[in-house]
């Protein structure tokens, strides 16, 4: 049984991985193959705002019988929820097999951007016959220039002989 090289790796991050052929998030895994969408959404921000409104809220209406120490600590702690909050994000892959119902993984934000941003290439990669991205042609050369053996574009005036 001959070993195949494993593909092109398009992102790690500890347990997160996605290879041209494979998504894993910590205990999970799905072929690229099957994946139809991936979804990034932060689901513990509203309900965090709504703690740092009812903790700042506190603090507004029992000002007059809290200490100073105790105003500050109520809203250090609902700044410190909605930091949070923000930076806690759930990626949610939807495959062919699971219909509507995706698996989803929740974690910090910025490598589940990463991750849906190499899911997204992959894909992308893959319906275009696995090709790896190629950079867009250099434009024309404007009328009246001549073209260098190496690579250099030089302008000439009509009726001028270019330099050898």
């Amino acid at each position: 049984m001959s070993e195949r090289a494993p593909g092109h790796e398009y992102f790690r991050h500890g347990r997160f991985r996605v290879t041209e052929d494979i998504v894993r998030a910590r205990t999970k895994s799905i072929q690229l193959s099957t994946i139809e969408g991936v979804e990034l959404t932060r689901p513990l921000f509203f309900l965090a705002l709504a703690v740092c409104a009812g903790l700042a809220g506190l603090s507004v209406v029992w000002g007059d019988i809290l200490y100073p120490g105790e105003i500050a600590l109520f809203l250090a702690i609902a700044g410190g929820v909605g930091a949070l909050a923000w930076n806690v994000g759930t990626l949610r892959v939807f495959s062919k097999l699971t219909r509507q119902q995706g698996w989803a993984v929740l974690w910090w934000i910025t490598p589940l951007r990463q991750m849906r941003d190499a899911i997204e290439t992959a894909i992308e990669d893959r319906s275009r016959g696995g090709r790896p991205r190629t950079p867009p042609p250099p434009p024309p050369a404007p009328p009246g220039a001549e073209i260098d053996p190496d690579a250099t574009v030089r302008i000439v005036r009509p009726g001028l002989r270019a330099p050898q």
